[in-house]
């Protein structure tokens, strides 16, 4: 990470700490959208965290795991402020949609008591829930339209299959052979210079949308400057959207 970069992810840093600091003294329903974005950003504040962490100890997969997740939380954020009831209803249909999987399971398994256990959280689940409403898996490029992000989810995409699961090029990376050692080296390098970027636009975009969900204008204000920034420093690594 050149100095440009770390200084854009040091700010992020006090900014997103700043506004996790105000999230804390909000209060409402689960349902409310304000305490979605809520609950969203306290996800993405603990990845942003955990990545820094990760980086500083060379540990670049594993940052890229989380990198990938505080992605997934940030296109979160940013459908929960541009659908009109925000983002409860999904994430209720995503629960159910989990939990009827664990039913058919434990069906099959035989497990009589865990089914049971299952069904009464489906149950559970369902109340509040219109009538026609079915488990409905979250879908990741349906959420980034919705939030408006199609940067996040070229970035989520790019990550799915080259680190953050177990793939041919996720494991191929550290393969060194003889004849290409230094194909390794570079991206590594590579990664290093770009991802803390990509870490640092994912966080700045769920800050822009707590803030205005909070209504905090002035941290509103420095993570418009901030991403900014980021956008130029994007493009000077080639990667400008």
């Amino acid at each position: 990470m050149d100095a440009t970069a770390a200084a854009i992810f040091n700010e992020t840093n006090r900014l997103g700490g700043a506004l996790w600091a105000k999230s804390t003294l909000i209060s409402g329903t689960n349902s409310s959208p304000k305490m979605v974005s809520t609950m969203l950003f306290r996800r993405l504040w603990s990845h942003h965290r955990g990545y820094a962490l990760l980086f500083n100890d060379n540990l670049n997969v594993d940052a890229d795991i989380l990198l990938r997740a505080s992605i997934e939380a940030s296109i979160c954020i940013a459908a929960n402020y541009h659908l009109p009831d925000g983002l409860w209803l999904a994430l209720k249909q995503d629960a159910l949609h989990t939990v009827l999987g664990h039913v058919k399971q434990f069906r099959d398994a035989g497990d009589m008591e865990m089914v049971k256990a299952a069904e009464a959280t489906c149950r559970w689940i369902s109340e509040g829930l219109p009538s026609n409403a079915k488990g409905k898996k979250l879908e990741m490029k349906d959420l980034a339209d919705a939030g408006k992000v199609p940067i996040l989810y070229h970035m989520y995409k790019a990550l799915s299959g080259m680190s953050s699961h177990v793939s041919g090029l996720s494991i191929m990376r550290g393969v060194v052979t003889d004849d290409g050692p230094d194909l390794q080296d570079d991206w590594t390098r590579l990664n290093r210079q770009v991802h803390p970027v990509w870490q640092a636009v994912a966080t700045l975009q769920g800050c822009f949308f707590q803030a205005i969900m909070l209504e905090e204008n002035g941290h509103l204000e420095t993570c418009v400057g901030l991403l900014t920034q980021v956008n130029a420093c994007l493009d000077s690594l080639g990667f400008g959207y």
